[in-house]
């Protein structure tokens, strides 16, 4: 009975509190002053607006309002004591106005204080402006700069059959040196074309390229075979060598080298023509929830030497490709997932680390990988390569 009264006595005070009406804890009707001393500094796509704050004791935020060229409205807080504010997603290079509203804790508003600037260009611009298209193995490669280091989607698109623009690709990324390839096209002659969005829907203008494709397939894993323990140097557990092309990617290939090492293993029975080379790092997946990457035992950089005549020492070997594993967002390099953008985390766990190999590379018939340099401890491995090219 007195657990039912406690209940009710719950109900009343709830009842009770739903009457209540909200308002500011300070309220008055008079509105703060404008800020002053205004200072606009252009950005890639926006500015940078510095300003004094009017002397209101309870003043709660400076709001920046504008309109985009799309026609989205958006509005940029900065708190009650911050004296800047940054406005982006300008996709043209004109001039644009801003609203500085000074808001105080009663909701009460400023009248808005109008300036206006004209932003350096965009990154949606300048960087479709630096895409450089080529025919690649399989596809089409494609370069740009970044400096920005501004989140983008580069929309990859080729011509159908009826002439139509067909998306075969969209890679995300906001690294600062863009290199990336689209693959699994036919081997003829196609109508490609390319275009960037920025993370506010603005559109760059479109690069159309003729091109064909070079053809390359993925080496069968099968025909790979080991050379032996005189073809490795510091690397204890050399009859791992095969780890290399086991399809396991969780787990690292060597528990016991230390860097500089190198391993050799033989491709084909005869030379192959190399188009690029993927590399995998080791995940270990029940560890910090697939965590490892860009750290602990993973190499960073490795060399890819190739061969038709091996030898034991370095002598019989020529450099293809120095393999530096860049982390896209720049995070640093540490144990766990928080240390990984989305962009890390796809590139290292589902796509791996693509390396071309010049166009004028001769054809070899074994490989030697030496790793240079880590991103943590002396192991400098990592758990799978793949390797395309044209074995015909």
């Amino acid at each position: 009975m007195k657990y039912n009264y406690f209940i009710f006595l719950a109900l009343l005070f709830f009842i009770a509190c739903e009457d209540v009406k909200r308002t500011p804890i300070d309220h008055d009707d008079v509105a703060p002053q404008q800020v002053t001393d205004v200072i606009i500094e252009p950005i890639p796509g926006g500015a940078a607006i510095t300003y004094q704050l009017p002397k209101d004791p309870d003043l709660l935020y400076i709001e920046a309002s504008y309109v985009l060229p799309n026609g989205d409205q958006l509005r940029v807080n900065s708190s009650y004591n911050g004296r800047s504010v940054v406005v982006e997603g300008f996709a043209e290079i004109k001039e644009y106005q801003i609203a500085l509203t000074s808001v105080d804790r009663s909701g009460n508003r400023s009248e808005p204080y109008i300036v206006t600037f004209t932003p350096d260009t965009p990154p949606v611009i300048s960087v479709f402006n630096s895409i450089e298209m080529q025919a690649d193995f399989g596809g089409v490669n494609l370069q740009w700069d970044n400096p920005t280091g501004a989140e983008l989607a580069i929309m990859i698109y080729k011509k159908d059959e009826v002439g139509d623009d067909v998306n075969i690709d969209t890679y995300y990324t906001s690294a600062k040196a863009g290199n990336y390839s689209v693959r699994g096209q036919t081997i003829e002659e196609g109508h490609f074309s390319v275009q960037v969005r920025d993370k506010w829907n603005n559109f760059s203008e479109i690069k159309r390229k003729t091109l064909t494709p070079i053809y390359e397939e993925k080496l069968d894993r099968h025909n790979f075979s080991t050379l032996g323990q005189d073809y490795c140097d510091r690397v204890t557990d050399y009859t791992n060598v095969p780890k290399f092309w086991d399809d396991d990617r969780e787990n690292n290939v060597f528990g016991g080298s230390d860097f500089p090492w190198y391993a050799s293993f033989s491709l084909a029975d005869k030379p192959v023509r190399l188009s690029r080379i993927v590399i995998w790092q080791y995940a270990w997946a029940n560890s910090l929830n697939y965590g490892h990457y860009y750290s602990g035992g993973n190499g960073k950089t490795f060399e890819i030497y190739g061969s038709n005549e091996p030898t034991k020492d370095m002598a019989g070997w020529m450099l293809l490709k120095t393999c530096d594993i860049v982390k896209p967002s720049g995070l640093p390099y540490a144990l766990g997932r928080e240390n990984m953008s989305d962009e890390d985390f796809e590139l290292a766990h589902n796509k791996g680390h693509e390396f071309i190999f010049p166009l004028d590379a001769p054809s070899v018939r074994y490989i030697r990988i030496r790793s240079i340099d880590t991103f943590g401890g002396n192991l400098a491995v990592c758990s799978e390569l793949e390797f395309y090219g044209d074995p015909r």
